[in-house]
């Protein structure tokens, strides 16, 4: 272990000089913040206005514009450009006080991140309170994965037209690496102590502690921890209980020491691996959010190679929390860490994970497969009959329907006759969730705060489900208010207000409302397949529902753990805990009965759901503004690696007649290379203008569906295999994966036309070319051509 801590830059004389002996030691002191970032303080003459942008006040301070146009914003933003050699951490940093307001809008530090290699992290972002108060820090904190080459920084109030603001004291920090300190889970720290065997640690973030070691009782906790090997795997089953009382904020780690390793490869992709045998990183892909230790894995596992053998950290899907994966490269440890808050109404928290092995040949990818194979109830696949997704239409009222190839319907309107052509039904609902509808009085066009919460009293005195629910588990932020959002859609126009949607809640809560026992004896009648078929959750990783709920009456319902706002510590139940909580609940509910469940919206950056879903989707935009958009193989091989051979759907939500066919033809042909399926809806996410009502739209891309979706069916229910066994390519940018035992796809990625060469992996000799019906000859195992930018090749290896 002296070597890692050799690579560091440490000296043995440098630390306090012994191993790890006995329990309850310090291992990771803290060093003061100042010490360990370079500050770079945005200049105010260098801000450029943001929308309807900002004055210059005294003591370089700005204000907002006096009046916002409705769902407009506000502000002052800089482009800051860094060129970074090697991944360093960013924190962002500025203040704002809201001098006026609705309430409605939002005041956000938001920032866009462009790496070297012209990549981009969109979004990431922290809110200020957006009711009048006092200066507020807020910081967003970016680990990038790669080298950055520039952020876009704004601060800013939005979708309010009387907000008005302050901000000031703007900065970029950037973590700087010396010979006697590191970062370890976002803290810069000293290494005091050598650990030379795996540990929990344990960390006080209100005292401002390093992590020490943890037996059974350290920093006002005590620890619980069951152990079960099964084959070569090490189950963890963790019980944090306080023993302090009060609020606390506490991060857990299970640190695992890899010892004097030489070599060390980081698998960050499915696609890559990283070597950081000389890095001095902490390695992990993070989803940054204002909760915990600023960010949560968008994995659920982390895999290495410590000199050719393959290690691996997973979350265990039945015990998720706020949490992080990471490597260590300098210190050569590999770990997990648990952001917890234990509350008096909610004093225990309950986390798991998974150590184990695999094939480091594969990579990333061997990972994910033994992982799966150590939770098979998961990844079992339910969606025999694969295709398309109707969104709300009929099927029966499109004009030759049997051309695309449907098999999904969202909405049971003509549940008979999907049963009897074999469609899948699924019954829709939205958590978190109360669209109430109401106008703004006095002529305005927004309802004000005070007229929504008036509205939503009266609705529930009288007895309105969902405004007795909303009584019950409203979502509140961290001045007691209920959160919502005014906004206009096409589907409602006045306020979404946000709930707790976790089953724990009891009778009357929002889940309740939804998804309780007395609703789904009025909805599921008879045996599958008849009637509807399953539930489906609408937006699931909640993109109107406030990050986080500060109501102290929602956290006794709560079964994960409860966690902190990182800027004032106070505990909080995070969004996607109760999103877990409420698809869990729904699958429990459907799998009692035999049915099913799906989701739209994920994955995108939360891996928890996955697991208890049988169909995922999306909605997206590929063609906004007539420009062709789409995902990229990253964010599509994301999606394919946490669904595995579960169907993955997209609605297409564009301007139909801005997306024309050679758009459409690229779309299918992106979704079929990953074993998608590629339907359309509507331009405003609505049953307006939808694509399966319009027969000028769907007839013109009628010869489309005829080409692309039966192969897009044929590869899908083969199923995806996380492991490429029969063919590669000797092109980093034309890209091949695997369906059932016979089928491949080759995807050109590049916009130009690539020579590729194909490698048969089992030595097969030809193959069908299914677009085409060509037979392919494999001499020597390989077969040459030309295939042209963004376009897709099927083949079929067998008689």
């Amino acid at each position: 272990m002296k070597k890692a801590i050799l690579l560091l830059g440490l000296t043995v004389n440098a630390l306090i000089g012994r191993s790890m002996t006995q329990a309850n030691q310090e291992i990771f002191t803290p060093i003061e913040e100042e010490k360990s970032f370079s500050v770079v303080n945005l200049d105010p003459a260098r801000a450029k206005p943001y929308m309807s942008g900002f004055t210059k006040c005294e003591n370089g301070e700005f204000l907002t514009s006096e009046i916002l146009p409705p769902k407009k914003s506000a502000g002052a933003c800089w482009s800051v450009h860094l060129n970074q050699k090697t991944p360093e951490t960013i924190r962002i940093v500025a203040e704002a006080s809201v001098l006026s307001g609705m309430s409605i809008g939002d005041v956000l530090l938001y920032v866009d991140v462009t790496y070297m290699d012209g990549d981009n992290l969109w979004g990431q972002k922290a809110r200020f309170p957006n009711t009048p108060s006092a200066w507020a820090k807020r910081s967003v904190v970016i680990m990038p994965v790669k080298p950055v080459k520039s952020c876009a920084i704004y601060v800013m109030a939005k979708d309010d037209t009387s907000l008005r603001m302050k901000f000031r004291t703007p900065s970029v920090h950037i973590f700087k690496e010396m010979p006697d300190y590191t970062l370890f889970d976002t803290l810069p720290v000293r290494v005091k102590t050598l650990l030379e065997k795996p540990a929990f640690l344990v960390r006080d973030l209100k005292a401002k502690s390093g992590f020490e070691t943890i037996g059974k009782e350290a920093k006002g906790v005590s620890i619980s921890v069951k152990k079960e090997r099964k084959g070569t795997a090490d189950f963890y089953d963790v019980t944090l209980n306080d023993t302090q009382g009060g609020d606390r904020a506490i991060t857990l780690v299970w640190a695992n020491p890899l010892g004097n390793v030489k070599n060390l490869v980081w698998f960050d992709s499915t696609r890559s691996g990283q070597d950081v045998s000389q890095s001095k990183r902490d390695c992990r892909d993070i989803a940054t959010t204002p909760c915990g230790v600023r960010g949560h894995s968008r994995w659920p596992l982390i895999a290495a190679s410590a000199d050719g053998k393959g290690i691996a950290i997973g979350f265990d899907p039945r015990l998720p929390a706020f949490s992080r994966l990471s490597l260590q490269s300098a210190l050569r440890i590999m770990y997990s860490a648990f952001d917890i808050a234990l509350v008096p109404e909610n004093n225990s928290a309950r986390v798991g994970f998974v150590v184990f092995p695999f094939d480091a040949k594969y990579g990333l990818r061997g990972a994910l497969e033994e992982y799966r194979k150590l939770f098979p109830v998961f990844n079992e696949v339910k969606q025999k009959k694969q295709g398309l997704w109707m969104a709300f239409k009929p099927i029966s009222k499109v004009e030759k329907w049997e051309d695309f190839g449907f098999a999904i319907k969202e909405g049971y309107d003509e549940a008979k006759w999907d049963d009897a052509h074999g469609i899948t039904t699924y019954r829709y609902t939205e958590p978190t969730t109360w669209w109430m509808k109401i106008d703004g009085k006095d002529g305005r066009s927004q309802p004000t705060m005070a007229e929504c919460l008036a509205e939503a009293e009266r609705l529930a005195k009288n007895g309105h489900a969902y405004a007795r629910a909303w009584k019950k588990c409203a979502i509140k932020d961290a001045l007691g208010n209920p959160c919502g959002r005014v906004l206009d859609t096409p589907w409602c126009k006045g306020i979404v207000w946000n709930m707790n949607c976790a089953p724990g809640h009891g009778k009357g809560c929002e889940f309740d409302a939804k998804l309780g026992e007395e609703n789904f004896k009025k909805v599921y009648k008879g045996e599958f397949p008849e009637g509807v078929d399953g539930e489906y959750v609408d937006s699931s990783e909640m993109y109107v529902t406030a990050t986080m709920d500060y109501n102290r009456e929602n956290f006794k319902g709560m079964k994960t753990p409860l966690v902190f706002d990182f800027d004032s510590l106070k505990p909080v139940v995070f969004k996607g805990m109760m999103g877990y909580e409420y698809v869990r609940g729904a699958w429990e509910r459907c799998r009692a009965i035999g049915r099913r469940t799906m989701a739209n919206s994920t994955p995108a950056s939360w891996w928890w759901l996955a697991p208890y879903l049988d169909v995922l989707g999306s909605e997206v935009d590929w063609g906004h503004n007539g420009k062709w958009t789409p995902w990229e193989d990253a964010r599509m091989m994301y999606v394919r690696s946490l669904c595995g051979g579960k169907p993955f759907c997209f609605l297409m939500n564009t301007d139909f007649d801005k997306f024309p066919y050679e758009m459409q033809d690229k779309y299918m042909q992106r979704a079929l290379a990953y074993g998608m399926y590629p339907s359309f809806f509507s331009p405003v996410a609505s049953s307006k203008s939808h694509y399966f009502t319009t027969p000028r739209y769907y007839n013109a891309g009628r010869p489309l569906f005829k080409k692309y979706v039966p192969l897009c069916i044929r590869v899908g229910e083969a199923g995806w295999r996380t492991v490429n066994e029969i063919l590669s390519t000797d092109k980093e940018r034309v890209v091949t994966e695997q369906f059932g035992e016979n089928y491949a796809t080759v995807y050109n990625l590049d916009t130009n036309t690539v020579r590729v060469t194909l490698k048969s992996l089992k030595g097969a000799t030809k193959a069908r070319e299914l677009l085409s019906g060509e037979e392919w000859d494999f001499k020597d195992g390989k077969y040459a051509f030309d295939i042209p930018g963004e376009t897709v090749r099927v083949l079929f290896f067998g008689d």
